[in-house]
């Protein structure tokens, strides 16, 4: 799915279980009703428990902010609720959303399962276990880099405090560029953004989506499978949820060439 919801481990009824901060799912089935006025009347509506299916947790918003699902000034609730829970209320809104919500979380779920073997011989830090699932869900969903991933993993492990010294230090893939650079270097006219828009209608690239954590959607380009013949996504230093891509200097004159194909055909 194109949309990633951060999941974590938290302990509920006495049991470390995945998790989901509600506050992300309201955000990513953008619900129309505010937040606190839509999760109670799901508790309610469900027969949901207070420490079985979810916990709460109050914070201070930080000053001046302001999520939009809370009046300023009072303090939030937030629900951690556990991957069941989340299923459940996505499924009862009812739409297409709440069915991708409910798909990522039952793949979160396999992931998880899929993993034991791997984790146990490293460590039973549920935490390690949790952040290990979603660096893989994310390298597949988001089709990130040889790469991206040692550096998703290595940042995992400086996490946790564990030894990286066994990750390569380097991958025989290709030298890269970022499409700026290189539109620059082969004397094109053309901007990143018109090239990014050419490349979208080319199937080269393909926009993703994920939810903003002030609420809203934070759009981001992704390359398709056709498109890694020309590049690779690299992780965006801005946001981890986020892909970068960057083109191969060997085959960005054949992309180019394409693009200005592109350019003519409407043109004409």
């Amino acid at each position: 799915m194109n949309d990633l919801i951060n999941i974590t481990m938290t302990r509920i009824g006495g049991e470390i279980i995945q998790t989901v901060n509600a506050r992300d799912l309201h955000a990513f089935l953008r619900i129309g009703k505010r937040f606190t006025t839509w999760m109670q009347e799901r508790i309610d509506q469900g027969g949901f428990a207070d420490g079985e299916d979810y916990i709460t947790n109050d914070f201070i918003p930080n000053l001046g902010e302001n999520d939009g699902n809370v009046e300023r000034g009072r303090p939030p609730k937030d629900y951690f609720i556990s991957l069941d829970m989340a299923k459940h209320l996505s499924m009862m809104e009812r739409n297409e959303k709440g069915k991708e919500a409910r798909q990522y979380f039952i793949d979160c779920e396999k992931r998880l399962k899929a993993l034991p073997t791997m984790t146990s011989m490293v460590s039973p830090d549920p935490g390690l276990v949790a952040d290990l699932t979603i660096a893989r869900f994310v390298a597949d969903s988001l089709r990130v880099s040889e790469a991206g991933q040692i550096a998703m993993y290595g940042r995992i492990a400086q996490l946790h405090h564990r030894p990286s010294t066994f990750l390569p230090g380097y991958t025989d893939e290709q030298a890269t560029k970022s499409l700026t650079e290189l539109l620059k270097e082969h004397g094109s006219n053309l901007s990143a953004v018109k090239a990014n828009t050419i490349l979208v209608a080319l199937g080269v690239l393909e926009e993703k989506t994920r939810p903003g954590t002030k609420g809203g959607v934070n759009k981001f380009k992704s390359l398709t499978e056709a498109g890694q013949k020309y590049g690779k996504n690299l992780i965006s230093p801005q946001n981890e949820r986020e892909t970068q891509p960057h083109y191969f200097l060997t085959t960005f004159p054949e992309l180019l060439d394409r693009v200005n194909a592109w350019l003519l055909d409407k043109a004409a």
